[in-house]
């Protein structure tokens, strides 16, 4: 069972959902009963370890501007230094895994390389088999699997951050879009969690479409294909010192999770930076607890943007929120109802 058929075929929605994998099948689904992915986590004891490129894979550092876009770095000349402000990492003086002296430098170097290796907001248009919807279901599905794995959060953005640059880099059959999300699935795991996905388990929750041989070529060819990049600032990183920033509660943090993350199906959204899409989820959570809650001076301080610089991102993810309950992909705006999540889709 794939997400995708292989030519001339639009991808549909299976109407009976027994495994996640066929959740957006177009095969019909055999006799067999399963739980499909029960018995997989992440937690408990220790599990055993075990292209062609595109001309624009190589791109110069962009300009500091003031322009909110991916093509520009800079935040808002509007921001006044001398404007007074907490400082959040006081708290964290004696931590040193905190590293309070030098999370302000880390975070400059973060903003001067987002998206210095892409991924740019029309690349799509590099892809001769795939489109944005088959895009949007796959991130959908893999947010099932992110949360029957239960793998950091971490790793589902970086997850999704490898996607987009290999299929920047390079054309890949619809029937071969699953296999890439799970790889990058794979190599996000490896990099960000403590005890990754076995393989067998990939290989698993496709539903065995694919074979363990056939993950491991697609992972060498994701790895080669992205030069062993894969330190990247994500909007998880920016979004958790945003939220610090905020000094917000757990139930506000995890509205700013909902927001964040029901951007990244959407492929229009890779019009801007990630650290704008993440200081637009902290204002949007903000208002959403309280709405007489604004954009404080903290706020400006640490992320380097007025309101008005965040506020054209801000109004398109209200467009999608509020489309949310009647979209076809349901998978964060369910995952989000759950109460473990505060029921942050509720509240937004």
């Amino acid at each position: 069972r794939v997400l995708f058929r292989s030519h001339n075929h639009k991808p549909t929605r299976h109407s009976s959902p027994p495994t996640m994998s066929s959740r957006y099948s177009t095969r019909s689904t055999d006799s067999r009963k399963r739980t499909a992915l029960g018995d997989i986590s992440n937690a408990g004891g220790a599990k055993k370890t075990g292209a062609k490129k595109a001309s624009s894979d190589v791109r110069p550092t962009p300009p500091v501007a003031v322009s909110t876009t991916r093509s520009s770095f800079g935040g808002s000349k509007n921001i006044r230094a001398s404007q007074p402000h907490v400082n959040i990492d006081a708290v964290d003086a004696n931590d040193p895994q905190a590293c309070s002296k030098y999370v302000n430098e880390i975070y400059a170097h973060f903003r001067n390389t987002e998206g210095c290796h892409g991924p740019t907001a029309n690349y799509m248009s590099f892809q001769n088999d795939i489109n944005e919807k088959m895009r949007s279901i796959l991130f959908d599905w893999l947010v099932e699997v992110h949360l029957k794995f239960r793998l950091k959060t971490e790793t589902l953005y970086l997850t999704f951050n490898l996607i987009d640059r290999f299929l920047e880099r390079v054309q890949v059959s619809r029937s071969k879009l699953q296999l890439v999300g799970v790889t990058c699935l794979l190599l996000a795991s490896k990099y960000e969690e403590i005890y990754p996905p076995e393989v067998r388990d990939l290989v698993y929750v496709t539903d065995k479409a694919y074979t363990k041989q056939q993950i491991l070529r697609m992972e060498g060819m994701v790895i080669r294909s992205l030069e062993f990049r894969l330190t990247v600032p994500t909007h998880y990183k920016f979004l958790v010192r945003y939220i610090k920033a905020a000094q917000c509660d757990t139930r506000t943090k995890l509205i700013a999770y909902y927001f964040c993350e029901k951007c990244m199906p959407e492929f229009d959204m890779l019009e801007f930076k990630p650290s704008v899409i993440a200081s637009a989820a902290v204002l949007l959570a903000l208002k959403a607890s309280d709405s007489s809650k604004n954009w404080t001076s903290t706020l400006e301080f640490y992320t380097k943007y007025t309101q008005e610089d965040i506020a054209p991102c801000a109004k398109r993810i209200i467009s999608i929120v509020q489309q949310a309950e009647t979209a076809s992909l349901q998978a964060i705006r369910k995952k989000y109802a759950q109460q473990k999540f505060g029921d942050a889709a509720g509240a937004a």
